[in-house]
């Protein structure tokens, strides 16, 4: 065995024990800590209603989503072991009138949590049920806990059958993970060079496996309305014009009535939930009426859609059943990000890493299965980058040519052409050097505005929903171009304020929903890393003051103008703008990275600090230094979810 054999072995296997130890951590730390009973159906307001002596109160409530095993109510004031209790369904009564003893109740701050168990060996279905409480008291009032409907408060839990196992997968894939990065990451610097695309798969694959079962398809930001936008798109698909475009199957309709989770955080109650809706094969395929609808969002074209469409249009045509629909737009989403990143990564011929970090971020795995125009929004955006600086250096290929008048024309056709300020970076292509006249910029830049002109001007039938409308008590996108100088301080103000919130989103730290998952510290180690790696890079030696110049330009019109579109979301008075989230900035972070790497490396190589051997190590650094962060990343993640 040669020495570079025996070394590329002796890294396997430090690699495996290394990323064996971290994940048996990780389990140890987590599976003492995973609830035995999960909460499907949680508290919200509520008030305290009195029971008077002798009286008898019933109360209806729902729960459609999963079968449970235990329902809590909450005593306010008064001794709860003075009433008893009943639960029936419709055809069956559950508990027949139980007296509540001191076992059944417990304290939970100023109330007491009373909990009803389902005989052994049973448990409650899904459905309408009614509570009825009787007061035995002849004297004393209990005081219980009503919604703000005056429907009584209840807290339903289940038994938590799919925690451990969710960890148990997901830190299998974590170990692939660090093993195949480490590994690579080590032999860069002992083998001939690993190409930089492979690396990012062998980071993305298992960690978009991670996601693809930690994150339900309810939980990304406005997953109900971009569900309801590619079923819409489907129904076009499968020729369902006209009125007929906002049908669903009856069984979808059920799943989105009685099961879809708007707006929530990941936790084994969703898992438990999923666990007992999988169904196969769809029951009910008579097309009904959406219980809802999202009108606005049809403004966006099939082009924001495109994986996530055809998924469900093969699904359907299959006769898939509502959950598995779901899992299959995630899996071809999730492979279809994947595959466009890597050729972003491939094309490149500088700024690789700088792509692929940006590509594995957490914020951007949250998004690369989900039911949104994120993904399309992200690749679009990273292929046309990639494409623009393969044309700087082979500017003479006309597929490198075709290439960038592709995602020209992308760009105008996802999210409403927002992206488009992205298109002044093809000016960084023209030099002396170049063979590429400046006549040729035509056609990508009139690729790019006939797309937004037909997707986002001629063919819907309303307006963006963000420029907002006048009356409702909010400001409009106008108010920017009518008051620039009162608009510039609104927005310098909410930069300001909510700059750590923006950091955190845009690197992961708050995931679905802007829930703080990860610890704000990785944040600022990730970005530190991503400006090591990019002022590692060589080839930003191959940019010009000219076109770091038009890069600042991108980068700051950008910042001024994304906060125009949440002026809808702002009330009039307001003196700050409100609902700017960092993910939106995802697609410019190459070019952000670019800026600051080409800063550093400026500096470091000026004051001679830049040596060959010190570039060579730094260099090196970054990859282990990535897998280990992302890895602990998910400590944290699976920690925040599995006992959520």
């Amino acid at each position: 065995m040669d020495t570079r054999t025996r070394t590329k072995s002796i890294t396997l296997i430090a690699s495996f024990i290394l990323a064996t130890a971290f994940a048996a951590i990780i389990f140890t730390c987590l599976v003492p800590i995973i609830p035995k009973l999960v909460v499907i159906k949680g508290l919200g307001d509520y008030k305290s209603v009195s029971v008077n002596p002798s009286a008898r109160v019933s109360y209806p409530f729902s729960y459609n989503r999963t079968d449970f095993d235990t329902i809590t109510f909450f005593v306010m004031e008064g001794k709860a072991q003075d009433l008893s209790v009943s639960v029936a369904d419709d055809g069956k009564e559950y508990l027949k009138v139980v007296r509540i003893t001191e076992e059944m109740c417990s304290a939970e701050g100023k109330a007491v949590r009373v909990t009803l168990t389902c005989p052994e060996g049973t448990r409650f279905k899904a459905g309408k049920y009614k509570v009825s409480i009787f007061n035995n008291s002849s004297a004393s009032t209990v005081n219980i806990a009503l919604d703000p409907e005056d429907n009584l408060v209840v807290r339903l839990h289940t038994t938590n059958t799919t925690g451990f196992f969710m960890l148990a997968f997901v830190c299998i894939f974590l170990v692939i993970f660090l093993i195949s990065v480490v590994f690579i990451g080590l032999n860069d610097g002992l083998t001939p060079s690993i190409p930089v695309e492979k690396l990012f798969l062998a980071a993305a694959i298992p960690l978009c496996a991670a996601f693809f079962l930690l994150i339900p398809p309810w939980s990304t930001n406005d997953s109900d309305a971009h569900y309801l936008a590619c079923y819409r798109l489907s129904n076009l698909f499968l020729g369902q014009f006209g009125s007929r475009q906002w049908l669903g199957r009856a069984d979808d309709v059920a799943f989105f009535k009685n099961t879809w989770w708007s707006s929530t955080l990941p936790s084994t109650g969703s898992y438990e939930i999923i666990k007992n809706n999988l169904q196969l094969f769809a029951k009910n395929k008579e097309l009904v009426e959406m219980t809802a609808r999202s009108e606005k969002m049809s403004y966006y074209s099939a082009f924001c859609y495109i994986p996530q469409t055809a998924a469900l249009v093969i699904g359907r045509l299959i006769g898939f059943g509502p959950l598995v629909n779901c899992y299959l737009v995630k899996l071809v989403t999730s492979v279809f990000y994947v595959t466009l990143c890597y050729r972003a990564i491939k094309k490149a011929p500088f700024a690789k890493e700088i792509i692929a970090f940006c590509a594995i971020l957490p914020s951007a795995l949250a998004m690369s299965g989900a039911f949104s125009y994120d993904p399309m929004v992200i690749v679009s955006s990273l292929n046309f980058i990639a494409s623009v600086l393969y044309l700087k250096i082979e500017s003479d290929e006309r597929k490198a040519y075709t290439s960038v008048c592709i995602w020209a024309f992308m760009l105008g056709a996802v999210k409403g052409g927002g992206y488009l300020i992205l298109l002044p970076l093809l000016l960084i292509v023209l030099s002396k050097e170049s063979s590429l006249k400046p006549t040729k910029l035509i056609l990508p830049i009139f690729a790019g505005i006939l797309s937004i002109c037909v997707f986002d001007l001629i063919l819907p039938d309303r307006g963006l929903f963000q420029f907002g409308s006048k009356g409702n008590g909010y400001m409009t996108a106008s108010f920017a171009f009518e008051n620039p100088g009162a608009y510039l301080l609104m927005a310098l103000k909410a930069y300001g304020m909510f700059i750590k919130e923006l950091l955190s989103d845009l690197f992961g730290s708050r995931l679905c929903w802007s829930y703080d998952t990860i610890p704000f510290i990785f944040t600022v180690i990730m970005f530190i890393l991503l400006i090591v790696i990019a002022a590692s890079d060589p080839g930003l030696s191959e940019l010009r003051s000219f076109d770091i110049t038009i890069i600042l330009a991108i980068v700051l019109i950008m910042l001024v103008t994304t906060p125009a579109m949440l002026l809808s979301w702002t009330p009039e008075g307001s003196d700050v703008i409100l609902g700017i989230q960092g993910h939106y900035f995802l697609p410019i972070l190459p070019l952000i990275a670019i800026l600051l790497g080409k800063g550093l490396r400026t500096i470091v190589y000026k004051t001679g600090f830049w040596k060959r051997r010190a570039a060579d190590y730094i260099k090196l650094v970054p990859y282990p230094a990535i897998a280990v962060m992302l890895f602990f990343a998910f400590y944290y993640i699976l920690k925040t979810y599995l006992t959520h």
